[in-house]
């Protein structure tokens, strides 16, 4: 069986971390700490230009390092996501889209 993945998005103060904290007290949900993906990683005026290799790989690091790994330990495997992506497919929704699967 595939299991959903279900994410928790909205404004500040919107009750998305209590929401959050809510669903990862069931046995069965695996709950990330924020990501503050939007604030942190992604802009709107430029949803969609093309990142550089150091760029979307220092994204996918960064991603790994808010779950309270160190980024020094995520960096292979963020190397390794962005490698994987197309040239053209690497943008900082799709280097964010790659890593959440």
């Amino acid at each position: 069986m595939t299991r959903p993945i279900l994410f928790v998005v909205g404004n500040s103060r919107s009750g998305t971390t209590l929401m959050g904290r809510l669903l990862g007290r069931h046995p069965d949900v695996f709950r990330f700490r924020e990501l503050h993906f939007f604030d942190r990683f992604w802009s709107r005026d430029s949803p969609t230009r093309r990142l550089s290799i150091p760029e979307a790989t220092a994204i996918a690091a960064g991603l790994c390092q808010r779950q309270e790994r160190d980024a020094s330990d995520c960096r292979p495997e963020a190397e390794a996501l962005v490698a994987s992506l197309p040239h053209d497919a690497r943008t900082a929704m799709a280097v964010f889209t790659a890593f959440m699967r």
